[in-house]
């Protein structure tokens, strides 16, 4: 069996769905970056709400929230290092940023995304006791360790993954795949 990737405005979710929302995802939902790629903020932003309305269940991991705080702390900081007042030589993420008061409005905006995605979602246990490492390894050479793990629970718990990575889109991993990238092989 092959991954079965649909595009996202062809899917309508339902109150049988179980979806894990990869980073990217909430990336487009909720990360301060107002006018990057408005296509697809919108089409998951829609997505969100039919999954929603549906009653789907909505899970989210901590590998997950994990990524999303990491990135947009990182996009924050990427911005305040080229204001002029900012720039120096030898910048560093945490020695010149961590502290900084950009720092700290940065991670009150983060901490209240991070609220709303754990209000839209159920906690996903991590079940890192239970995983087949060994899976995980063998996929590092087509996509990263957070996917190959998140790839792993979707086969696990018949989850269908949300996400706009083509890293997802191998047909090695027999996963449901939805998508707004239409960039999916052939």
């Amino acid at each position: 069996m092959a991954t079965n990737i649909t595009l996202i405005n062809e899917y309508l979710p339902s109150f049988n769905d179980t979806f894990l929302l990869d980073n990217n995802v909430w990336i487009y939902l909720l990360c301060p970056m107002s006018n990057f790629e408005k296509r697809q903020q919108f089409i998951y932003s829609d997505f969100l709400q039919n999954a929603l309305s549906a009653k789907s269940t909505i899970y989210i991991t901590s590998l997950i929230l994990s990524e999303f705080v990491n990135r947009c702390l990182r996009f924050d900081y990427n911005q305040w290092k080229k204001h002029p007042e900012n720039i120096q030589y030898g910048q560093d993420y945490k020695t010149n940023f961590i502290g900084s008061e950009a720092y700290r409005e940065s991670v009150k905006n983060v901490t209240s995304n991070v609220n709303r995605i754990i209000k839209l979602t159920d906690k996903f246990p991590d079940d890192f006791h239970i995983i087949d490492l060994d899976f995980i390894l063998r996929n590092l050479n087509h996509v990263d360790f957070n996917d190959s793990y998140f790839i792993q629970m979707a086969k696990k718990r018949d989850l269908k993954i949300v996400t706009h990575d083509a890293d997802f889109f191998s047909p090695l991993f027999d996963i449901n795949i939805i998508t707004g990238n239409k960039n999916i092989p052939e």
